[in-house]
């Protein structure tokens, strides 16, 4: 029998194989690393955690200055915080450019509407005259009317 968290993770699996989480692999690591030296050189984060501090301070380039060279912890200390703080903000940078392209994105669709015709007032649904004039949002389903004050 699997464990609590288990339990609750499987009611997410649609069996397609995807695990929840960020996976820390070779090609995302030096994204991360990238992304988190150039926080840190322009000052657009302030570390406040003493024990983040630490670590970042023995998370040094190990190897030679060539593609063997990778970027940890010294041996014997953990960098299972700086890499926590790294995909944080390698997050927060992907989420706010998503973001801004979801806003860019609903202002051209919400400027893609335009005014048509010489009417002084603006609306987007335009009763027709043989429409219902006591309810002037009613429209023809069929042989009756759908009411669709719902929308507003």
């Amino acid at each position: 029998m699997g464990t609590q968290i288990d339990l609750y993770v499987a009611k997410y699996d649609k069996g397609d194989g995807m695990v929840p989480g960020f996976g820390t692999n070779s090609r995302t690591r030096p994204l991360l690393i990238n992304k988190a030296r150039s926080f840190i050189e322009e000052k657009t984060v302030v570390i406040r955690s003493q024990r983040l501090l630490d670590e970042l301070r023995v998370f040094i380039w190990k190897g030679r200055e060539n593609a063997d060279a990778r970027a940890q912890a010294l041996q014997g200390y953990n960098d299972d915080l700086t890499m926590a703080f790294f995909i944080g903000l390698f997050l927060r940078d992907t989420a706010i450019r998503f973001r801004q392209t979801a806003l860019d994105l609903t202002y051209a669709s919400l400027n893609g509407y335009s005014k048509t015709g010489g009417d002084s007032e603006f609306q987007v649904y335009t009763p027709a005259n043989h429409y219902s004039q006591d309810n002037p949002w009613q429209m023809p389903a069929g042989n009756s009317y759908d009411d669709i004050t719902w929308l507003l």
